[in-house]
């Protein structure tokens, strides 16, 4: 049986398949490949389209692919989909989402620069 059983609580776990720990805030990657998030949203952190923290874990919006992996930073967080979309979302004051302009988000946005002169997209590649 995979995932985690908290039986404090009776709640089943065992479709959770990744966790990420940021600073303020956390994210579970949910088997099928979506995004669950809760805690501190100041900065939109979590990913549902608001600024409003949560106590309770609310999807991720806005993501049109299988989500393969998640990380976390302070106040923001990335992930990368089963076709090689890197995505993030959060605080982005020092320029932590890649998208070129410093300002949070409160739903995915792409990251850029992994194309070439000639518009193909080399996909990031995550070692493990």
């Amino acid at each position: 049986m995979g995932g985690i059983w908290f039986q404090q609580t009776g709640r089943d776990f065992s479709n959770v398949i990744g966790i990420a720990l940021g600073g303020i805030h956390n994210c579970v990657l949910i088997l099928g490949g979506s995004i669950k998030c809760w805690g501190w949203n100041f900065d939109g952190e979590l990913g549902d389209g608001t600024t409003s923290g949560r106590y309770t874990p609310v999807d991720t919006v806005g993501l049109d692919s299988i989500i393969t992996d998640i990380a976390t930073g302070d106040s923001h967080t990335c992930s990368l989909s089963s076709i090689g979309e890197v995505k993030c979302w959060g605080r982005n004051v020092s320029g932590q989402l890649g998208n070129g302009i410093p300002w949070y988000r409160t739903t995915p946005v792409d990251v850029v620069g992994f194309e070439n002169e000639n518009g193909e997209v080399f996909l990031p590649v995550i070692l493990k």
